[in-house]
């Protein structure tokens, strides 16, 4: 992926300079830097996994996977670390492959090859879309944050028991990435196409959305940025964090 970032790092940098989009490729290349993210972050390699593995699964249980194909697949995992017992050999995997229990591991060889075509279908799914660019300034509000996951869409009620529900190929779909703590783009089906300077709640809207949408890690520039509750009251971000340190205290993780 080194040469992708190469091309995006002197856009991202001359957006960042100028606090602001001066041209819809810039947008295209904002674009793929979220596809890319959002191609690799935990979200995307746990399904990833998950696809791999069943897929796996039928070939070996099927005879797709001769003895030379998987003993390249476990040669491979082998030289990157994975203890033997994990790659099981092919007459044991052919015969697990044909019970309904087993599920052999996704080889990391796959995941990491399929990056870039995980990445070319988010962005065939992004850029058509009505995009714009969200400008506040931190030093006042506390910015936008960033989480592990910023690329998010769908909304808040599309989420149940942590898996996000929504599909990114909906035409209705509302679509959140915090560029910097800045600046975030935003696509939505009433979308104006330019740079925008929001009020305050729309800055605690798409945080809140970067929170609960994301995969649960929170980067934040200050610890005072706001979040629009529920019941549409803005409140700083530094009590949510004080009610979650709070509710772990107490041996609830995931409150």
């Amino acid at each position: 992926m080194a040469a992708l970032e190469g091309k995006i790092a002197p856009i991202m940098g001359d957006v960042l300079a100028a606090g602001k989009i001066r041209n819809r490729p810039q947008v295209g290349t904002l674009l793929s830097l979220g596809a890319l993210i959002a191609a690799r972050d935990r979200r995307a390699r746990l399904n990833l996994s998950r696809g791999l593995s069943a897929k796996l699964k039928s070939d070996l249980a099927s005879g797709k996977i001769d003895l030379h194909g998987w003993n390249q697949l476990r040669d491979s995992e082998l030289r990157r670390g994975v203890h033997p017992d994990k790659v099981v050999l092919f007459d044991q995997a052919v015969r697990l492959a044909r019970t309904a229990w087993w599920t052999p591991p996704a080889p990391h060889i796959f995941q990491v090859g399929l990056i870039s075509e995980v990445q070319k279908l988010f962005i065939d799914l992004l850029v058509d879309r009505s995009w714009e660019l969200i400008i506040t300034d931190s030093s006042v509000n506390g910015g936008f944050i960033c989480s592990d996951s910023p690329l998010v869409w769908g909304s808040l009620d599309s989420i149940d028991n942590q898996e996000l529900k929504a599909s990114l190929g909906e035409a209705e779909l509302e679509i959140t990435f915090p560029v910097s703590k800045d600046m975030a783009l935003v696509s939505h089906p009433k979308a104006r196409m330019g740079n925008v300077s929001p009020v305050d709640e729309v800055v605690a809207h798409v945080n809140m959305r970067t929170l609960q949408l994301g995969m649960g890690l929170v980067l934040h520039a200050h610890p005072d940025f706001l979040l629009r509750r529920q019941s549409g009251e803005i409140r700083a971000g530094c009590e949510w964090m004080a009610y979650v340190e709070e509710q772990r205290r107490r041996g609830i993780l995931r409150p």
